[in-house]
């Protein structure tokens, strides 16, 4: 065992770096097909994976290694054992999602849906979004508006029509403004919950009926005022499927990756695994250099010869001087 290459425990621990991680590719599947999900304990768990078998397989290394530990020397013997690993970590992926568990990605890539779709949950609604919800309504009055002209019994003259046109405009005007005006005074340090994106559209709508009111208590003798009200109405309720939160979902769940084919997944989170095995590699093999067994000390034997040839240099002086004498 004292003759073993320095090279070969590399090797060894690789093989154990891939059973490791394999192991622990085995635990996610587990828990994911039981429909238990912890992110940050997984990776927490993962580096220190990492850590140990990085530090042990280095610290063998280094006693292994005949001469002084340099930090190339480390960080080469933290690359082997990182491409060992993950290359035993690609072949059990491959495996997994061909045979052991065929539906693992389509599984994989819900699962991601479902985590992205509860973090939006949590956001606050942007001005764009806001903008787009008014630009929205005010379309939706519009087609209201359309519509509740052509289903009346009487025809509606050209004046009225104005006048319901111009009442519109008003609503919304002053509707922007409000909405606009209370987010931009919103509590972002406390988390206002009004803002979300799934609480926006009920707090919008109530918003658009306090407008309304206004307008009526404002104009209550208008020949208008009636249909104002009818299609102010008829639009806050077909905002009520109107989902801020579906909208941006919808936009952004393209940028979430779907993989299809086993082998490019494999391939790209053994790659993943291996970069960030390097990273913590990084640190482990500069501690490894920096520690106080770093540096081997000097045999006794090397210095022997030293001591001789000072001796004889002294005797020889004796001698001269003897002679001088």
């Amino acid at each position: 065992m004292k003759d073993k290459s320095p090279w070969i425990v590399c090797l060894k621990w690789g093989l154990i770096f891939g059973v490791a991680s394999v192991i622990f590719e085995v635990v996610r599947m587990v828990a994911r097909n039981l429909e238990m999900s912890n992110q940050a304990a997984g990776s927490l768990a993962l580096i220190i994976i990492f850590v140990l078998i990085l530090y042990a397989g280095i610290k063998e290394f280094k006693e292994r290694y005949p001469a002084r530990l340099s930090f190339a020397k480390a960080f080469l013997s933290c690359i082997l054992i990182a491409t060992v690993g993950c290359v035993l970590l690609f072949g059990y992926q491959v495996l997994q999602y061909t045979s052991i568990d065929p539906e693992g990605l389509e599984k994989r890539y819900e699962t991601s849906l479902a985590n992205y779709r509860a973090a939006i949950e949590k956001d606050t609604v942007t001005t764009t979004e806001v903008q787009l919800y008014l630009d929205t309504l005010a379309a939706t009055m519009k087609s209201s508006e359309e519509q509740l002209v052509a289903a009346q019994d009487t025809v509606v003259d050209y004046a009225m029509r104005l006048e319901v046109k111009k009442g519109l405009e008003l609503v919304h005007k002053y509707y922007s403004a409000a909405l606009l005006n209370d987010y931009q005074k919103r509590n972002v340090q406390t988390l206002d919950t009004v803002w979300t994106l799934p609480n926006f559209s009920a707090k919008a709508r109530r918003s658009l009926m306090k407008t309304l009111e206004l307008y009526l208590n404002q104009n209550p003798n208008a020949a208008s005022s009636p249909y104002v009200q009818q299609i102010v109405q008829r639009a806050e309720n077909e905002m009520r499927n109107y989902s801020v939160a579906d909208n941006r979902f919808e936009q952004k769940k393209g940028n979430i990756p779907h993989y299809t084919n086993p082998v490019t997944y494999a391939a790209i989170n053994a790659f993943f695994s291996w970069i960030y095995a390097l990273l913590v590699g990084i640190f482990v093999a500069l501690y490894h250099y920096r520690s106080k067994n770093a540096i081997d000390p000097v045999p006794a034997e090397e210095s022997e010869p030293e001591v001789e040839e000072m001796n004889e240099a002294s005797e020889e002086e004796i001698d001269n001087q003897e002679e001088n004498a």
